[in-house]
C-alpha cells in the first residue's frame, strides 16, 4: 500500500510541471485524466486538442507490456 501511495502522490506532485511544460512545448492547453488506466500501462494520460500526448508516471515494467500488446 506505501509503493501505491508513494505513485499516487508523485502522479499528483507531476501535474501541473507536466501542464506547464507540455502548454510551453505544443501551444495549447492540456487535459489530464484523473487516474492511471491500462491502456497507458496504469500511468496518468495527457492529452493535446484531444489526442493522447504524454503519461505521468505509467508503472516501472509496465510500459513494455503496453506497447507489446498494442
Amino acid at each position: 500500500m506505501a509503493a501505491i501511495e508513494a505513485l499516487l502522490q508523485r502522479e499528483k506532485a507531476l501535474v501541473k510541471p507536466v501542464i506547464e511544460f507540455v502548454f510551453h512545448e505544443a501551444g495549447a492547453y492540456p487535459a489530464v485524466g484523473r487516474d492511471g488506466i491500462p491502456e497507458f500501462a496504469m500511468g496518468v494520460p495527457v492529452y493535446v486538442r484531444g489526442r493522447p500526448s504524454a503519461v505521468i508516471c505509467p508503472p516501472p515494467g509496465s510500459t513494455r507490456a503496453a506497447v507489446t500488446s498494442s
